[in-house]
């Protein structure tokens, strides 16, 4: 592989936090390039990171909800999702959030991975994870903004419904190709 071409990475001249709440912060980055000129990166913090749970019935079924997202004003199919709290794993708020947005428990809960699903946009770290062999264990316990509904697909009806759809959640993509890599690495 050729060595990458040295790039003089830009200076922070000032960082304004423009907007604060428990989940973001809204930032202003005055940057000084390389070439002399300045520049305003606008970009999110995320105070916590995230976890996308893949929660596969014992059949092979996978849940996934139906979710109405307000910036869009549309719903979107997307994998269960939230932020880690201070002091959880991965896994264990793979647990509560199934829990508490489905009502739905796993046997077992397996960290397969982690990316930034939007890193020129949103400093956040995207853990994922497979709740196995779920079941409904109680009536879901949601916050009144959390509009959703709950599906039921085999894995081919997700990547379809992909193909058709015009505008779709990052995060059913994102976690239907970690679950098939890491299905792939069970069978090997």
């Amino acid at each position: 592989m050729n060595q990458p071409e040295h790039i003089e990475l830009p200076q922070v001249k000032q960082r304004r936090i423009v907007s604060d709440n428990r989940f973001l912060q809204y930032v202003e980055d005055d940057l000084h390039l390389a070439s002399g000129q300045d520049y305003t990166y606008y970009s999110i913090d995320a105070k916590q990171d995230a976890v996308l749970v893949i929660p596969v019935c014992s059949d092979g079924t996978i849940l996934v909800e139906e979710v109405f997202r307000q910036p869009h004003a549309e719903w979107f199919i997307e994998f269960p999702a939230g932020g880690i709290e201070k002091g959880e794993t991965p896994e264990q708020a793979a647990q509560r959030e199934l829990l508490e947005e489905t009502g739905y428990e796993a046997a077992a809960y397996t960290y397969i991975g982690s990316c930034a699903p939007i890193p020129g946009l949103v400093r956040l770290q995207a853990h994922i994870v497979v709740a196995q062999s779920i079941k409904k264990t109680s009536e879901p316990n949601r916050e009144e903004m959390e509009l959703l509904r709950v599906h039921f697909h085999q894995e081919q009806e997700l990547w379809d419904m992909l193909n058709e759809s015009a505008c779709t959640s990052s995060f059913l993509p994102l976690g239907l190709a970690y679950y098939q890599q890491w299905k792939a690495k069970a069978t090997q």
